[in-house]
């Protein structure tokens, strides 16, 4: 039997995340007798991909066939590389923002604070490090690849 998961990941902020994340990796490893054929991540939000870092531990226990990532993780695509660039700057544009927020006594503040906290749920504490945690080589991994746009 083949198995295949796609993305592994909980919402920023839900009770008991990490310890969820474990235990739902700890049944992937029980179920799969400890084999992924393919490991799909489909992108960086946090919802997709914090389990990778919840679980480090249980997923040592698999056996992982292929990796595949989204083109945007691809470290010779230009294109790529500009996002990164452009959502690295928007991402410290974003917390300059937040800081200033905080620290303002106007009463519309704390309402675009609030958006801006449920806003940040999808990439989490990941942020920068998320790209380079998807990118770092995937010990004992067979293979990994980010695929190309458009195919």
């Amino acid at each position: 039997m083949s198995h295949m998961l796609i993305d592994c990941g909980i919402l920023k902020g839900t009770d008991e995340g990490s310890s969820r994340m474990r235990a739902a990796v700890a049944d992937i490893v029980k179920t799969t007798d400890g084999r992924l054929d393919v490991l799909v991540v489909t992108h960086e939000h946090w919802d997709h991909v914090s389990g990778f870092v919840q679980a480090e531990k249980e997923f040592q226990d698999l056996s992982i066939g292929e990796v595949w990532l989204a083109w945007t993780e691809r470290p010779d695509d230009d294109l790529a590389k500009q996002l990164r660039k452009q959502k690295a700057q928007a991402v410290k544009t974003v917390d300059a923002a937040r800081q200033k927020l905080k620290l303002s006594a106007a009463p519309a503040a704390s309402a675009v604070l609030q958006v801006l906290d449920s806003l940040s749920q999808f990439s989490g504490d990941f942020g920068a490090a998320g790209a380079g945690e998807l990118r770092r080589p995937w010990p004992g991994r067979a293979k990994k690849q980010a695929l190309r746009s458009g195919g």
